[in-house]
């Protein structure tokens, strides 16, 4: 029983080692699977802890990047919340640009709202409200009504993806910066966000409104320009044309001035249109005759008469996508400056014959001073002849006709001192018209009657200073030149007298005349005319258009020289089978001189012991028997040094000295000047057969009692000498 109990409880011992031993395997085996397990898991965790860190490194890169790109980004960025009255939050992020550009830190923007940073203009309501509503809300309405709009901006962006529109930003300096701005919604932990990007559009809008200044000016310049403009097409179609262009060409509106054409109208020279048809720039001057446009029907014009115009045509090129830009047109009227130019010349043709005149005028007071010292001793015996021959000898016959020839050739002498204007003639104030009258009366009983002469007296002040006889003169030769031009067909002479003023700015047809009153004697004939070449020369000495033995070639030249003379002017018209009309422009004088006596007494004689210099011996010898036979004692010489050192030794043994001007060694007025230094009550005549170094003015200022003429005739020596003595 024990046994059985012992055997019992071995085996149930044994079960229970068995059990447990059982256990303990199953409880290894468990371990050591869960040790596993739990390796495994430790593997696995460290695989996730390296792929977190891994992440953080990638987040911490990531938001580097986006740092990175957030601050240096060109354009100011901004995030912010909306509020629950739907107006913008404040900034809740923004970039080194915005804080930059705005002049402000982080942390003080970050305490702003888009709103504080706009600038608020009422000026940017008038998009907005009519001008009455500006004037009559306040700034705080204003401000309100600029919130309202805020928020519907606000609302819009929140139910939009992307929201665009322009700002004006107000940096902390007062700088003002228009901005464009792009603003986007997003959801951040179930809240809106917006972004905004705010790029500068200062340069954008600088450019616009540089651009908006240039159409600007370039439209003020098209419309205030003085000089015609008009723009056309490639294809020559009008785009814009100004005023200017318009008024120029008497055209009433931009509609009607389609209808001009600048290419290729009749008024376009040939040349110039082949050029424009090729598209090449060209200029041109075009004479239009405003009366054929209208009847042409080229264009609608209110102008009248001729106008010459320039005109340039530009060609534009092309643009940067080669095509044609167009045309260029700019339009002058140079009617006036061709006026001018005309002027010009005709002023220029003036001068050059002046000139002539004056070269000529020179030389023909040099022939005058030799001609004079011929014709002295030819007068003066010829005269003395005569006072010697008896009245019934043929000799005295013969003495009278050389006495006449001498007389046309002081004559003709005397026209070419009045042509050299160097004739010292005895000047005062006259009356034309009996002149004139005179002058038609001679003419007119010598005219054949197929010319009709006429007389016109439209003058109330005809009182000039000169002589009759040259008045006289340059009439008679004006009339027979304007006879003979009508001599074959016969036609009308009419002379007619007139009063006009000059002034500074209208002497265009006499300018070489000073400003004052005058009276103008016009010579008009309905002859054969002249051509311009034959006008530009008719006052030249010798020139004639008359057959041989018919002219001289003196008379107008004659003519100008005497006008001249008279500080007057004379100008022609003519033109080829329309006449010519001769123009004399004589100053007024103020009044009229009393007429002058004629002496009629016999030759006054003397006894009296005179001097006589000159250093022409014909001359000496014929003055003193001239001089003798009048009764006085006549001692003579030749050389003026002489005769000065002669008067030195005894300077009252003359009671009278007679010098001529121009002498080798001393001049006359010079060796007046050193007697009188001597003796100043000495009387001293001075004769000359032509000076431009002395006058009578001037040498009557030296102290020289007379003053005589070459070639030198009895009487007026003779009265010379006794107004000198006595």
């Amino acid at each position: 029983m024990l046994h059985q109990t012992i055997l019992g409880g071995a085996v149930l011992l044994a079960v229970l080692c068995a059990l447990l031993f059982y256990r303990l395997a199953v409880l290894k085996r468990k371990h050591t699977r869960t040790r596993a397990e739990l390796l495994l898991a430790r593997e696995e965790q460290a695989a996730r802890d390296a792929e977190i860190t891994r992440l953080n490194a990638d987040l911490q890169r990531m938001l580097q990047y986006d740092s990175v790109l957030f601050n240096n980004a060109r354009d100011m960025v901004f995030f912010h919340g909306v509020t629950a009255d739907g107006l913008p939050g404040c900034f809740s992020r923004v970039n080194d640009v915005a804080c930059a550009m705005l002049e402000m830190t982080r942390e003080k923007l970050m305490t702003l709202t888009p709103l504080d940073v706009e600038a608020f203009e009422k000026s940017s309501m008038v998009r907005m409200y009519s001008r009455t509503e500006l004037v009559m809300l306040s700034e705080a309405d204003l401000r309100y009504r600029e919130t309202t709009s805020v928020r519907q901006l606000v609302s819009h962006i929140l139910s939009s993806d992307e929201v665009q529109y322009e700002r004006v930003f107000i940096a902390a300096s007062g700088k003002r910066i228009p901005v464009e701005i792009t603003a986007r919604k997003f959801d951040l932990q179930g809240r809106p966000q917006i972004l905004l990007i705010a790029h500068d559009a200062t340069r954008r809008v600088t450019s616009e409104r540089a651009l908006r200044e240039g159409r600007s000016r370039l439209r003020d310049l098209l419309a205030h320009s003085p000089v015609g403009l008009a723009i056309y097409s490639h294809d020559r179609k009008l785009l814009d044309v100004n005023l200017a262009c318009m008024r120029i060409l008497g055209i009433p509106g931009q509609a009607e001035f389609h209808a001009f054409d600048p290419f290729s109208s009749y008024f376009v020279p040939a040349d110039i249109r082949e050029r424009l048809l090729r598209g090449d720039s060209s200029r041109y001057e075009a004479a239009i005759d405003f009366e054929d446009v209208l009847k042409s029907g080229l264009f609608i014009t209110g102008r009248t008469g001729r106008a010459y115009v320039e005109v340039i045509i530009t060609n534009l090129g092309v643009d940067e996508d080669y095509n044609p830009k167009g045309y260029l047109v700019e339009i002058q009227d140079i009617t006036r400056k061709r006026e001018a130019e005309g002027s010009l010349r005709r002023m220029e043709r003036q001068l050059r014959q002046a000139q002539k005149m004056e070269a000529i005028g020179s030389l023909s007071g040099g022939i005058a001073h030799d001609f004079n010292n011929i014709l002295t001793p030819l007068l003066g015996y010829t005269e003395m002849l005569l006072e010697m021959l008896p009245g019934e000898d043929t000799s005295h016959e013969y003495a009278a006709e050389i006495l006449k020839a001498c007389g046309r050739a002081k004559e003709l002498v005397n026209q070419i001192l009045t042509f050299s204007r160097q004739a010292d003639h005895a000047s005062a104030p006259i009356k034309l018209a009996p002149i004139v009258k005179e002058v038609v009366k001679l003419v007119r009983g010598s005219t054949p009657e197929n010319i009709d002469i006429s007389y016109v007296n439209k003058a109330d002040h005809d009182t000039v200073v000169s002589d009759p006889t040259r008045v006289h003169q340059v009439l008679m030769n004006l009339c027979t030149n304007a006879v003979h031009a009508m001599k074959d067909m016969g036609g009308s002479l009419e002379i007619r007298m007139t009063n006009f003023n000059i002034e500074h700015r209208s002497r265009s047809e006499f300018p070489q005349l000073s400003p004052g009153s005058y009276v103008r004697l016009s010579v008009r004939d309905t002859g054969c005319g002249m051509e311009p070449a034959v006008a530009d020369r008719i006052f030249e000495p010798f020139f004639t258009t008359k057959p041989s033995g018919e002219g001289t070639g003196m008379g107008l030249a004659v003519v100008h020289g005497i006008v001249t003379a008279m500080n007057g002017a004379i100008t022609v018209e003519s033109a080829p089978g329309k006449g010519a009309t001769f123009h004399v422009a004589l100053p007024v004088h103020a009044r009229l001189a009393e007429e002058r006596k004629i002496s009629t007494a016999p030759v006054p004689r003397g006894t009296e012991k005179i001097l006589f210099i000159d250093d022409e011996a014909d001359i000496l010898t014929m003055l003193a028997r001239m001089l003798a036979s009048l009764g006085y004692t006549v001692s003579t010489d030749a050389d003026p040094v002489n005769a000065f050192a002669r008067f030195a030794r005894n300077p009252r043994e003359f009671d009278l000295v007679i010098t001529d001007q121009v002498m080798p060694g001393l001049r006359g007025d010079e060796l007046a000047r050193r007697m009188l230094e001597i003796r100043p009550d000495l009387p001293i005549v001075l004769t000359t057969g032509f000076s431009e170094t002395i006058t009578a003015p001037q040498a009557k200022e030296l102290g020289v009692r007379e003053f005589v003429m070459k070639p030198i005739v009895t009487r007026d020596i003779a009265e010379a000498i006794r107004r000198a003595l006595d």
